[in-house]
Order: C-alpha cells, then structure tokens, then sequence
C-alpha cells in the first residue's frame, strides 16, 4: 500500500515522466517479489486453485507492462487509470482472491507462514 499512497502523493504534487518511469519500476518490482513469496506459500500447503491465483499474478504483471510501455511510448499515459486499476485490483485480490487461499489454509490446518 505504501506504493499505492506514494502514488496518492505524486498525483496531489504533478508528476513528472521520470517519476512515473520510477513508479512503475517500483511497482513491478514490488509486485514480482510478493507474488514470488505469495506462490512459494501457496505450494507449500498444495493450494488446489494455485494455477488460478498464478494467472492472476501474470495478469497484473502484464497489465503493469502495459501501462509502462504506454507510459514509454506515447504522451497518452494517464497515471488516474493507472491509479484507478491498481487499487481495485489491489483491493480484490486481498480482500477475496487471498482470503480464499488463506481460508483453505486454516481448514486444512496447515502449518504455512506468511
């Protein structure tokens, strides 16, 4: 979330491409170290729907892509959108999609940790 506020902030103060150039980064590399772990989890206790919740995980990342590849090629990037898509899918798949793998964790009575 601390990404998602510094973006609050760099749309409140304007925005430069270089700044944006260095949100992206930072979202995509937050993005793949925590779906990495998250996965890593999910295995450990043989999440029966882990395919599911991976193509999730590559569906941000490419989507992240693009949005970088607008912001790189075009002077149509609209960081609103970007801001727009991240806090719904951030709120949906902690909210619902890792609810639901968390949930099957504690039936199963698995020792996993986070």
């Amino acid at each position: 979330m601390a990404i998602y506020n510094g973006l609050i902030d760099m749309m409140n103060r304007g925005s430069t491409r270089g700044e944006c150039a260095q949100f992206l980064n930072e979202m995509t590399n937050y993005a793949l170290t925590h779906f990495r772990k998250e996965e890593t989890y999910m295995k450990y206790f043989s999440y029966p729907k882990f395919e599911q919740h991976r193509r999730y995980h590559m569906e941000y990342i490419y989507k992240v892509s693009m949005y970088n590849v607008t912001f790189s090629d075009t002077d149509d990037f609209q960081p609103y959108d970007m801001m727009d898509f991240l806090k719904k899918w951030w709120m949906e798949h902690i909210q619902k999609i890792d609810r639901d793998y968390e949930e099957y964790k504690n039936h199963i009575h698995s020792d996993a940790q986070y």
